[in-house]
């Protein structure tokens, strides 16, 4: 949205269909004005968008728009035509990041259309006060732009006009496609282009120049999502599509120079190729549908190491010549240790241990017994949820799959854990078992604000401009309701979940618990080739610690030691324990939380 105010925009106030009142303009165009306005009716904020072509038309003391003249008004109209097919092409979808249009009218001579308003600023604004943005930081504004792309190529529908300026930023990050002017639908092969054809310098295909529909299509946007790619990592636009062209054409030169070639620091190998592929000058050479660049944006296998890493790896190694030294001068003190050291220490283990026993069981039922498992700070959603349309969000337009697996419905992971938390910080969960160890009041948070949910806010906010890697879902009660229902219908019973599958779920990506064998990337006996594990291991933890700023301890000696506080209060209100933690609320039921106690103790 370009910020300009309009001369001739409609007064604060303005009543429009008898129901919305402006309260202020937001920006303006060159085709239209746009309104923030109030719905009295539903005592809701809208955004209005008015046609108003500045090229064409005028606005009376009626606030009538009027064409400037006779010539004009048949473009006038038409360009009306187009604007009210933009209403009706945003309003086929009910997607969490396409904008949504509610209503639209014709009025004061021209058209207008009514969208939910979203407190926000697109990504031009958002990038001036932004910079030096990481990969984990991209990726959760990209990849959802990418399943809401999916969603409208579906419908052989295409955008043809992404930048900047048309991706809005939520206050919580949830991304959002915005601005469906130049949208087109794909006609019979051969029909001509409209001649309203907007073409963003350094966005705009090759493509896009061309008057015949047939050469648009899911790679035409696939473009323009590389160059704004190309604009967050080195802050510039990529050349023009047509300077492209004509330097290859006539010197037989591209002057776009590759990003994986200059091997820009903080990203992966993996990534830049994915930014040039998208970039590449003829369709043909890139992306044939938005899934396809989703999968190679999120595939990393190393990233360039920085001075401070190359540094710490450097002290690591001379820790590791010195380590032997200061064994062999321990293995001498402990020759020489009081053998009846070693006896008053078993005869006073011996004493106290069914002493401590009793007080870890009784800990232990304090825990379990505790509120902390009502969650009150969540809402209640007094929803009766349908699992077969919450199949249909999760794996379709709720893009939960695009990141998770479910493998109990034969959904596989999109990547293996040690990519996953190479991308995202933390390696997204399986679902299969989710509806059974998550509260279902937790859960529906979960998936409408992941950073309230996980109590996490402090950490990832719109101040900040760090956003949870996973993306808030703007859809409705009724359809959250719908995805928690699916959950809780593809989970196994309760009784027939085990300790190890509730732990694993709830716990198993972030800590390791060695007397179990148990890793984060799963159990240790489990693994064929030992090094190679051993290798993957070291890399998941490196990026996990990246993440949280800590690796996250081993649980082997939780139950035994950790007496202070209760168990449930680390697990379900980190926060009030640990004060600005990055360790998230896990939000489990009762009986999981049972599971987990079981789990980690030694004795059972």
């Amino acid at each position: 949205m370009i910020n300009n105010k309009h001369h001739n925009a409609l007064k604060d106030k303005t009543l429009l269909d008898n129901k919305y009142e402006i309260i202020k303009e937001l920006g303006s165009g060159s085709f239209g004005i746009t309104y923030l306005a109030y719905l009295k009716k539903l005592n809701i904020q809208v955004v209005i968008k008015e046609y108003f072509p500045n090229e064409l038309a005028t606005r009376d003391n009626q606030s009538t728009i009027v064409p400037i003249n006779t010539s004009s008004s048949e473009f006038y109209d038409k360009g009306k035509e187009r604007f009210l097919f933009e209403a009706q092409v945003i309003a086929k979808f009910k997607h969490p990041y396409i904008t949504r249009v509610i209503d639209y009218f014709e009025t004061n001579n021209t058209a207008y259309f009514v969208m939910e308003y979203e407190e926000g600023i697109d990504l031009g604004d958002w990038l001036k006060t932004h910079k030096n943005l990481t990969q984990e930081d991209i990726l959760p504004i990209i990849i959802p732009i990418l399943d809401a792309l999916t969603e409208i190529h579906k419908h052989n529908i295409y955008h043809r006009d992404i930048k900047p300026d048309n991706l809005y930023i939520r206050k919580d990050g949830a991304p959002m496609l915005i601005d469906f002017g130049a949208a087109k639908e794909s006609y019979q092969e051969g029909s001509r282009a409209s001649s309203f054809n907007p073409q963003t310098a350094g966005y705009a295909a090759l493509e896009q120049i061309s008057s015949v529909s047939k050469y648009i299509g899911p790679h035409t946007d696939l473009y323009a999502i590389g160059a704004v790619l190309h604009k967050i990592v080195t802050g510039k636009t990529p050349p023009v599509a047509g300077d492209r062209s004509l330097s290859q054409n006539n010197e037989g030169i591209d002057p776009y120079e590759s990003l994986a070639n200059k091997k820009t620091k903080g990203y992966s190998t993996e990534f830049l190729e994915a930014i040039d592929w998208a970039l590449q000058l003829y369709a043909k050479d890139r992306p044939q549908n938005a899934k396809e660049l989703q999968k190679a944006l999120m595939q990393r296998k190393k990233i360039e190491k920085s001075v401070e890493e190359k540094k710490l790896e450097k002290l690591e190694d001379v820790i590791k010549t010195v380590k032997p030294a200061i064994k062999d001068k321990q293995k001498i003190q402990r020759k020489i240790m009081p053998i009846i050291l070693v006896v008053i220490v078993l005869v006073i283990g011996i004493v106290f241990y069914q002493i401590d026993k009793n007080n870890i069981e009784i800990e232990r039922q304090k825990s379990i017994q505790s509120d902390a498992f009502t969650y009150p700070d969540l809402r209640q959603l007094n929803k009766k949820g349908d699992p077969k349309r919450g199949k249909e969000l999760i794996a379709g337009s709720g893009a939960c799959v695009a990141c998770h697996s479910i493998n109990s419905e034969n959904l596989q992971p999109p990547m293996d854990s040690i990519t996953a938390v190479a991308s995202y910080g933390v390696n997204p969960p399986d679902l299969s078992n989710a509806g059974a160890v998550y509260d279902a009041k937790f859960l529906a948070a979960l998936i409408k604000n992941p950073a309230h949910a996980l109590m996490l806010e402090h950490k990832f906010n719109y101040q900040s401009g760090k956003f949870h890697p996973m993306v808030s879902f703007y859809g409705s009660d009724q359809e959250v309701a719908d995805m928690v229902a699916y959950l809780q219908f593809i989970a196994p019973m309760k009784e027939n979940l085990s300790a190890e599958m509730t732990f694993e779920t709830a716990c198993g990506r972030c800590h390791s618990v060695n007397f179990r064998k148990w890793t984060q990337i799963g159990k240790r006996s489990d693994a064929k080739d030992k090094v190679s594990f051993n290798e993957k291991l070291e890399e998941y933890q490196k990026d996990l610690t990246i993440y949280l700023g800590v690796l996250p301890p081993d649980l082997s000696e939780y139950i035994s030691m950790n007496r202070k506080n209760t168990i449930s209060e680390i697990v379900n209100n980190p926060q009030s324990i640990l004060k600005g933690t990055s360790m998230p609320r896990v939000g489990v039921t009762r009986s999981s939380m049972k599971k987990i106690i079981n789990y980690l103790d030694k004795d059972i």
